[in-house]
């Protein structure tokens, strides 16, 4: 019995932790995802995303997180002018290790954006979330299977539990703030431009039924995130990003930075041709992980390559990670703003 209750502790950790429950290294692709207030505040009308990540190659077994999302902008102004709703839907599937254990989780944003000014937006968010989470305790060995000379898979393992199927309903909330007028030529022309927020997972700590011997609830978990872009010149720019979550006595920070460079300048008159880019750059984990990256933005659509290379001696167990993002923006018509 110890063997299983190790095992759901392990679990238990491994998707309560921010570290682990559906992390990304791309912080600067999936805003709407660490806050649901920054829904529908980008650079266009629609927008949707799909990003893959293969977490820890080289130990031996699948580790995969995938998420498809999609934004839509209701009253938005070309310049937000005016106020607007932001609508958003999430589809996340994590799961890994030899149990598949894992989480499926469908979840919906709504936010309300202010302009305060021709380049001062504010915004609060909402966001109702289904997750459903399972495992096949059928593909884990135990101790007790241990034949004298390996492990035999064959043998009873003397569990007298195994882990239910569950599902449980969650609440986050979140504000965020916006400064520098949007524009299609973003390196061009702006200056500077800021976008923080601050977001609260969990709000009703929902619990978790791993068994019938244990239950658990999810800790409230506190996100902060920002990024800022400064233009160095009419064709290069720097992107600093800085995301800091907290979740119980779990805390981690990720922060770098990303150099865009200007590659094809977009027409000035008709805008029928927008600007592209090519950027690079990296950012650091406070666990001890390096993240080398690689972004082309061509238009309305968006690439993003990362690598994730662990500093600690878990590199010769693990491996690192390996993380492709794709979007595409609506940015010259609207499906709801006619």
């Amino acid at each position: 019995m110890r063997y299983l209750i190790s095992i759901v502790s392990l679990f238990v950790f491994v998707n309560s932790g921010f570290s682990q429950d559906y992390h990304f290294s791309q912080i600067n692709r999936n805003n709407m995802l660490y806050n649901p207030a920054a829904t529908g505040m980008f650079n266009g009308y629609e927008r949707f995303s799909v990003t893959h990540r293969n977490q820890w190659i080289g130990a031996g077994t699948q580790f995969m997180t995938s998420l498809a999302s999609g934004e839509v902008t209701i009253g938005k102004g070309i310049r937000d002018e005016k106020s607007y709703v932001g609508i958003g839907v999430l589809l996340l599937n994590d799961i890994g290790g030899d149990s598949r254990f894992g989480n499926k989780t469908g979840a919906i944003n709504f936010a309300g954006i202010v302009p305060l000014n021709k380049q001062n937006l504010l915004s609060a968010g909402i966001q109702t979330a289904y997750t459903n989470r399972s495992a096949d305790l059928s593909r884990v060995t135990f101790l007790s299977q241990w034949n004298g000379t390996a492990i035999d898979p064959t043998l009873p393992t003397g569990e007298e539990n195994s882990m239910t199927t569950f599902g449980y309903l969650d609440a986050s909330a979140g504000i965020n703030y916006q400064y520098g007028q949007k524009q299609n030529k973003v390196v061009r022309e702006n200056t500077i431009s800021v976008e923080s927020g601050v977001a609260f997972f969990h709000l009703n700590r929902p619990k978790l039924r791993y068994n019938a011997i244990t239950t658990d609830k999810l800790d409230i978990k506190f996100i902060f995130n920002s990024k800022v872009t400064y233009t160095v010149s009419s064709r290069a720019a720097l992107d600093f990003c800085y995301l800091q979550a907290k979740q119980g006595k779990h805390n981690e920070i990720v922060g770098g930075v990303y150099y865009k460079t200007l590659v094809t300048e977009g027409s000035k008159i008709t805008k029928t041709k927008q600007d592209s880019y090519f950027g690079f750059g990296a950012y650091y984990q406070s666990t001890g992980v390096l993240i080398p990256g690689v972004s082309l933005d061509f238009g309305g659509f968006k690439f993003g390559v990362s690598y994730d290379m662990l500093l600690t001696k878990l590199r010769n167990g693990y491996g690192g990670s390996l993380e492709f993002s794709f979007s595409w923006t609506a940015m010259k018509y609207s499906i709801f703003n006619k």
